[in-house]
């Protein structure tokens, strides 16, 4: 099963921001960065901006603070799927992962072995 109106990128993106939070608990010992992550990249994207998101039928929620306008191709925009299905959350996770492997160099919570 996949979600409604999901796309490789959406997929592919979603991957990637779940590597990149498996990363943070790693490196970080706790799961308090990623949890933290994932409110403020949801509560910015779709509250604050109001980025539609395919859990409301890919229109924005009720009552957004900013009123912005989400127009173009949605390689762009990420269409229906929001934010996360945008082409430009590739270079963003890319400059995520650097800055946090430069910032935690080594793991906290190593494997056991």
């Amino acid at each position: 099963t996949t979600k409604p109106m999901e796309t490789w990128v959406d997929g592919v993106s979603v991957g990637l921001i779940g590597l990149f939070l498996c990363l943070t608990v790693r490196r970080t010992g706790d799961v308090g960065f990623a949890m933290g992550f994932h409110f403020t990249f949801n509560f910015v994207s779709m509250a604050l901006c109001g980025s539609p998101n395919t859990g409301n039928n890919g229109r924005p929620i009720p009552g957004h603070l900013l009123a912005g306008v989400f127009s173009g191709p949605d390689w762009r925009t990420g269409g229906p799927m929001g934010a996360e299905a945008s082409a430009f959350i590739f270079p963003v996770l890319a400059l995520l992962f650097g800055l946090f492997l430069l910032r935690f160099r080594t793991a906290e919570f190593p494997a056991e072995g």
